[in-house]
């Protein structure tokens, strides 16, 4: 049906193997289901509740961080980099 065997699908089992993007989809289709259904709801707004997140100016600069076109995110990604480094080396300076 979806060409695997049994000694591969052990090795998913036990994740030996991992599964591949094109498995997943002839397993999906083999099930009359979508390759979403094999994992488990994800609540995209709470998406970064695992980050230290000061206050909710911080969130609301994440979400129009993202918003941006690559180039504007890269710019900002080096303006910030330098900042962290210069406040870095300035509480470490003696």
């Amino acid at each position: 049906m979806v060409g695997v065997t049994f000694q591969q699908l052990q090795k998913y089992e036990t994740a030996v193997n991992r599964v591949s993007g094109s498995r997943l989809w002839l397993l999906a289709r083999a099930l009359d289901v979508t390759i979403a259904d094999f994992f488990p709801p994800h609540d995209h707004e709470n998406a970064l509740c695992d980050l230290d997140i000061a206050s909710k100016k911080d969130l609301k600069l994440i979400r129009e961080l993202v918003r941006l076109d690559a180039p504007e995110k890269e710019a900002i990604r080096n303006i910030v980099s330098t900042m962290v480094r210069k406040t870095n080396s300035q509480r470490n300076a003696p």
